[in-house]
């Protein structure tokens, strides 16, 4: 099973938990803190539905949100292909 992962940034003093809880028919999980001067966090969510653009968009409007995103995985290239 694909996981699907968000990037969210916080307001300052906000805390994950209570937007956990405020989006949890969407179940979506914290991997980790990015930032944490910045409050950014990582979460996760193993259904894709939860990482449409209506959940973006819910995110976005939550009080607690400064800034979301959804992940996107990075491809090295191969050295050849550099200049």
């Amino acid at each position: 099973m694909e996981t699907y992962e968000i990037i969210v940034r916080l307001h300052k003093d906000q805390d994950i938990n209570n937007l956990l809880q405020d989006m949890q028919e969407h179940r979506l999980i914290v991997q980790r803190k990015v930032a944490v001067n910045l409050n950014i966090w990582l979460l996760s969510c193993n259904d894709y539905s939860a990482i449409n653009d209506n959940v973006l968009n819910l995110l976005k409007q939550h009080p607690a949100v400064q800034m979301v995103q959804q992940n996107h995985s990075t491809i090295l290239r191969r050295p050849s292909l550099l200049p």
